[in-house]
């Protein structure tokens, strides 16, 4: 009976991350996680520090509707536009009474403005360019959008008072190289202004650059030894154990020899995201952790667990499907965080599938949707070679 399969490439609902905003998400949730401190500024009376947290969408119950109490702030620096973007309790420390919504929302950026010029002028004295903020009431904020085009921040005091959640977003990839480069010159001189004098222990550069192979897993499935020997190029392979998230498809990041890491992640379009850096096996759960093998439930024929074998056909075989080995640096997987985005050379709907049985690589291919179930459309596999003939 011929199988109706649909490429992924077609699924309606992914989310599309510009490559711009995922390198500058990337680099900013791996700067607050290893702790580079971004220096106080003066605001009004108190002195803030801004440290970049990702934006909590699996909080939201409606990603599409404009986030109540959020306000929104043009501006330009130099050539480069983008939005400043404060929750309700950011917006009324920057303009107080101007957060109401029967105040125009020029007067509510003129004041965010001035709390802000000490602000503005540290930017314009690091880039040596003018800084303009601009009345623009047309954005609407969804915690959509923000995921999918901006980097997230909380502020706090230098006594540790939090005062509000935001995010900016630059309008194009220029802009965000010019603001990525900025914000590096400013955390590398206050690292260096808080070095310790003592470095000694410090990993070599070279080293810290080394390429390390992760493996993420993205589902499994149970298969007697008699069906993977048939198993052949244009074969699909359902996969029976995967898990998915909205439009994202979950997986587990692993890397051999160290196997006390796991990396909880999803995977969309081009972009594999983290969810969670875990480095204990106990602390994964079973379902995707893949040094814990769960029991595929409703597979035709399956035999149950502990149960005698007739043959060695019957004997079954955990076979499981992971995404082309991503090559992290050493100083990258070190401060691997939550919101971390690792990009992959071709999106999910395109890229190889590598499907091991028992932990050796045996074949690959690609996705495939076969009705509302997940599979693998086998491109190769061990026996298609004349020595397995």
């Amino acid at each position: 009976m011929p199988v109706s399969v649909t490429d992924l490439a077609q699924a309606e609902g992914l989310l599309r991350l510009d490559s711009g905003v995922a390198r500058a998400q990337s680099w900013a949730y791996v700067q607050a996680h290893g702790d580079v401190p971004l220096p106080l500024v003066q605001v009004g009376t108190e002195r803030w520090r801004l440290r970049w947290t990702p934006l909590g969408a699996d909080a939201a119950t409606q990603p599409d509707a404009p986030l109540p109490g959020w306000h929104a702030l043009r501006f330009a620096v130099g050539k480069h536009e983008g939005w400043l973007l404060a929750d309700v309790a950011l917006a009324t420390r920057l303009a107080d009474d101007g957060v109401q919504p029967d105040v125009p929302h020029a007067i509510f950026c003129a004041l965010a403005a001035d709390a802000l010029g000490n602000v503005s002028r540290a930017v314009e004295t690091q880039l040596r360019q003018p800084v303009r903020w601009q009345p623009d009431a047309t954005m609407r904020p969804t915690t959509a959008w923000l995921m999918q085009h901006a980097v997230g921040f909380t502020v706090g005091t230098d006594d540790g008072a939090t005062r509000g959640s935001g995010a900016i977003a630059m309008d194009d990839l220029a802009g965000w190289q010019r603001w990525q480069q900025a914000l590096e010159e400013v955390t590398s001189a206050e690292a260096h202004r808080d070095a310790p004098a003592n470095t000694a222990n410090r990993a070599p550069q070279w080293m810290e650059r080394l390429a390390i192979g992760v493996h993420f897993s993205i589902g499994q499935t149970q298969l007697r030894a008699s069906e993977l020997r048939g198993v052949a190029k244009g074969d699909i392979i359902a996969i029976e154990k995967w898990t998915s998230r909205g439009a994202a498809l979950e997986c587990v990041g692993t890397v051999p020899g160290i196997p006390t890491l796991g990396i909880a992640a999803h995977a969309l379009g081009k972009q594999i995201m983290v969810d969670a850096v875990r480095h204990t096996e106990r602390d994964m759960p079973d379902e995707r952790n893949p040094a814990k093998p769960v029991q595929a439930k409703g597979l035709p024929g399956a035999a149950t667990a502990g149960a005698p074998v007739a043959s060695f056909d019957d004997i079954e075989v955990l076979t499981t499907f992971e995404l082309a080995e991503q090559a992290l640096p050493l100083h990258v997987l070190r401060n691997l965080a939550p919101g971390q985005v690792i990009e992959l050379e071709q999106p999910l709907n395109h890229t190889t599938v590598q499907i091991r049985a028992n932990g050796t690589l045996v074949g690959s291919g690609q996705l495939v949707a076969v009705g509302n179930r997940l599979a693998v459309r086998v491109a190769a596999f061990v026996h298609d070679t004349p020595d397995h003939a």
